[in-house]
């Protein structure tokens, strides 16, 4: 109650008293200084088309400035910028001395420093020029296959930049194509690697890489493929099995197996006795047989056997 009886005496004294002491306190810190930094953004106009700026400049200046902390404060949100009028400009090195003058800041802010104070614009001739594009390949296609064919379209740009650059291209890269075991031809839309951060593509900067695929040709070597006998009058024959070398699309050979591709040997014209015959072997189509080991069989041949003639009805009778 003691409290209570002593804040409501005099309140609106108190109150006053309380409206001052905040007013005065602002006041204080209004006028305190203050330092900080800022960016400010540098944008270039009116330079002429036929020339570009061929070096890297800074996209800003940053600044340190010092002044009266409530008028700095607002120089955070304030859009300030440096803006150089290159109307004039000529090819050659163009330099350029950043001053506090260069700059419009509120009055009663110091700028204490500009970094960086002075730029230097490498201006040259700008030069168009058709170049050809090139693709870049990474990876390897499947086991079994082959790039066959690469193209491009348009196997042509046109790109513009600064002269001492642009005479030096040749050519451009295309970003990478990945063949990552691919086993079918494809085709792919990519975009451009350009050499230089100053180079412009005045064409399309999309470009059609085609990746044209096939089998691989190669040899394959086949034990153990079994001889078909189709003669009964065959007694025997040695080997029984043989070794065939064939050539062919790689993965097509991987997948034979030795029934796949029976040896045979031609007998029908041979009296009996011992022989040595050639074997000759039925491949699918596309493939060819290069070797055929042993490239003969012995056969042994017998007189075939003659069926006893049955004895007709009259035969029987006379008997």
């Amino acid at each position: 109650m003691i409290w209570r009886n002593w804040f409501l005496k005099d309140f609106g004294i108190k109150l006053l008293s309380f409206m001052v002491a905040l007013l005065l306190w602002t006041f204080v810190v209004g006028q305190e200084k203050a330092e900080v930094g800022v960016s400010v953004p540098i944008e270039i106009v009116n330079l002429p088309p036929d020339l570009i700026i061929a070096n890297d400049i800074p996209n800003s200046v940053e600044l340190r400035v010092y002044g009266l902390r409530s008028i700095i404060k607002g120089l955070v949100t304030r859009n300030i910028t440096k803006v150089i009028d290159l109307r004039h400009a000529s090819p050659g090195v163009t330099t350029i001395h950043l001053t506090p003058e260069d700059f419009s800041l509120p009055g009663g802010v110091k700028i204490t420093r500009i970094k960086p104070s002075v730029l230097e614009l490498d201006i040259q001739p700008l030069l168009k020029k058709t170049v050809k594009v090139k693709p870049v390949i990474l990876g390897k296609v499947a086991d079994g296959y082959e790039v066959e064919k690469i193209t491009v379209s348009p196997v042509h740009t046109v790109i513009s930049g600064p002269e001492k650059v642009v005479k030096e291209i040749q050519e451009i890269s295309l970003s990478p194509v990945n063949l990552k075991g691919a086993k079918k031809s494809f085709s792919i839309e990519v975009g451009i690697n350009l050499p230089d951060a100053n180079v412009r593509i005045e064409d399309s900067s999309r470009f059609k890489v085609t990746v044209i695929i096939r089998p691989s040709t190669g040899v394959r070597k086949i034990n153990h493929v079994p001889v078909v006998v189709t003669d009964k009058r065959i007694k025997s024959i040695w080997p029984t099995e043989v070794s065939v070398t064939l050539s062919g699309e790689k993965p097509r050979l991987k997948r034979l197996e030795p029934q796949n591709i029976p040896v045979t040997i031609d007998t029908g014209n041979l009296e009996p006795g011992s022989h040595r015959v050639k074997p000759g072997c039925k491949v699918p189509e596309g493939m060819q047989v290069l070797k055929i080991s042993p490239n003969t069989i012995k056969v042994k041949i017998v007189e075939k056997k003659q069926d006893k003639p049955k004895p007709d009805s009259q035969t029987k009778k006379n008997e």
